[in-house]
């Protein structure tokens, strides 16, 4: 899924409403349009069908990340402007949680590179994973420090999709959540019902 920024809501509503009437119009015209009112349900369910994937997906994503699904979206909009994916966000926030994990459980080299990018264990405990990818950002737009040394300690945080968060992360954390602020977001409430309906097929 290369485009994870689908709108729903408003938009959606709004399209159903046209489509309705262009069918009911159509309708009235006779059998010899069928066709065009086939057509826009189609064109309908297909909007439909992608903003249903889209909560779907991140649904199952903030769930592997521990990271909110509002967070998750706004990040994802910030990564989509600096020419990244919603993938290799996902891949980066699963390894990040991973290693947060790692970290608070003993692990000194995955403690260490925290530690060394500015962020200590009493600090690490209280942050949610959303919040440590913005002080790993903030890490990174720090141009005192060498870029190859800032690039090797994010990949032991984030993994290797460092290279292609390399732009984002440079935003620091004000520009990121600067960008993130004009997400659209899909509500947590349509998200639930979603997960509810799948999993119920």
């Amino acid at each position: 899924m290369a485009d994870i920024s689908i709108k729903i809501g408003g938009d959606a509503t709004g399209a159903f409403d046209a489509f309705r009437k262009l069918g009911q119009t159509i309708d009235s015209w006779g059998h010899s349009v069928q066709f065009a009112a086939q057509a826009a349900n189609r064109a309908f369910s297909m909007v439909v069908g992608d903003a249903f994937r889209a909560a779907n997906e991140i649904g199952k994503v903030a769930n592997q990340t521990g990271i909110s699904t509002e967070a998750l979206q706004r990040l994802s909009h910030a990564a989509k402007l600096s020419d990244s994916s919603f993938e290799a966000m996902s891949a980066s926030l699963r390894i990040l949680n991973r290693n947060l994990g790692s970290a608070l459980s003993g692990a000194e080299e995955t403690a260490h590179a925290f530690e060394r990018m500015g962020i200590p264990l009493a600090e690490l405990r209280k942050l949610k994973p959303e919040d440590a990818f913005l002080r790993i950002a903030d890490f990174m737009k720090n141009s005192t420090i060498p870029q190859s040394e800032k690039t090797a300690l994010a990949m032991q945080a984030i993994g290797r999709n460092v290279a292609e968060m390399v732009p984002l992360l440079m935003r620091g954390a004000d520009g990121i959540k600067a960008v993130g602020a004009k997400a659209q977001v899909i509500s947590q409430e349509t998200i639930d019902a979603v997960k509810a309906a799948d999993d119920s097929w």
